[in-house]
């Protein structure tokens, strides 16, 4: 506890100040965006009425039979145009159904679990791993740590545990402020769909949260080893996107998809349908969206957790045995 409590005060910096005021923001300017676009898009579908056609356009000369003909274009033409505005409309309030969960101060967790969840999250962990682990080696600080704790397993933990806990707290105030912000979305966009129980909300949330919670831990696992193993701070930055990015491509090929870690948190974490207002940066890579707005990949939920928990595993092991065989200069 006391070399947790130690890394924890490390991190009390300016980096993590920013990392977390990014964080908060990109999740409020997302949810601005997409609820602008619903708002904008149920009162305006944007499509304009059948452009008008003359007897020339249609190949026919002047007189009784050309105006018979432009009426029955014209009627042709406006039926399609009305079919297309219902189309749209119905896509539109589909996405509103889901999205109309970003107004609510519980629903909104599942768009905050989700973006953390996926890229963004990884992306700023990477960076504060960076500073907090990477910079272990620039500063050449680590001499002196291992000084004063010489098991190398206890330091590498608490440096997991104490990102794992800042990302935790990301997730908390990025929620926070969407949740502060729903009284703001509500009078400014209003949705004319079914607004969701707070009992409804919870079933949306819960299960993103407590996904992305144990996600971001196998993220956490990964960027530490990202340190251990390049020992600077751009390299911790660069293998750790450079990995979960790989991992993405990977999990476009279908022979092997199933062994692909990106595989494995699309299936674990079952990211909320998208809609307008985007709620993960992740691939698409093992199902398509259901009624209940959440993937349902072929690979079962345990089978992926086995996984993932196999991949933190190979993280810390390799991690250990890194550092222990590693001259600190």
């Amino acid at each position: 506890m006391r070399l947790l409590r130690a890394e924890l005060r490390k991190l009390r910096r300016p980096l993590t100040l920013w990392v977390l005021g990014l964080g908060t923001l990109l999740s409020v300017v997302l949810a601005w965006g997409g609820l602008t676009n619903d708002h904008d898009y149920l009162a305006s579908p944007g499509y304009r009425a059948p452009a008008p056609v003359s007897c020339a356009d249609l190949g026919l000369p002047g007189g009784p039979d050309c105006a018979r003909q432009l009426a029955v274009y014209q009627r042709v033409a406006t039926a399609g145009v009305k079919n297309d505005i219902a189309t749209t409309l119905r896509a539109i309030r589909r996405s509103a159904v889901l999205d109309v969960y970003v107004e609510q101060p519980l629903g909104a967790g599942a768009m905050a679990g989700g973006l953390m969840a996926s890229l963004p999250g990884l992306a700023l962990i990477a960076l504060l791993a960076a500073g907090h682990a990477g910079g272990e080696w620039t500063g050449r600080t680590l001499k002196t740590v291992l000084a004063v704790e010489g098991r190398r397993w206890r330091f590498l933990m608490a440096k997991a545990l104490s990102l794992w806990l800042a990302s935790v707290l990301l997730l908390a105030l990025a929620w926070a402020a969407l949740a502060a912000a729903t009284p703001v979305w509500r009078a400014a966009f209003p949705l004319p769909v079914h607004h969701p129980s707070l009992q409804e909300q919870w079933a949306h949330t819960w299960p993103v949260l407590w996904h992305a919670v144990l996600t971001l831990a196998v993220f956490s696992a990964l960027a530490v080893t990202a340190a251990v193993l390049t020992r600077s701070v751009v390299g911790t930055l660069t293998a750790t996107v450079g990995t979960i990015l790989a991992a993405l491509i990977a999990a476009g090929f279908r022979t092997v998809s199933d062994w692909s870690p990106a595989t494995w948190v699309s299936a674990w974490t079952r990211f909320p349908a998208q809609a307008n207002v985007v709620t993960s940066f992740w691939a698409r890579v093992s199902g398509q969206p259901t009624r209940a707005g959440f993937q349902q990949p072929h690979l079962g939920w345990a089978a992926a957790l086995l996984c993932l928990t196999g991949f933190t595993a190979a993280c810390w092991t390799i991690s250990v045995v890194w550092l222990r065989r590693t001259d600190i200069a």
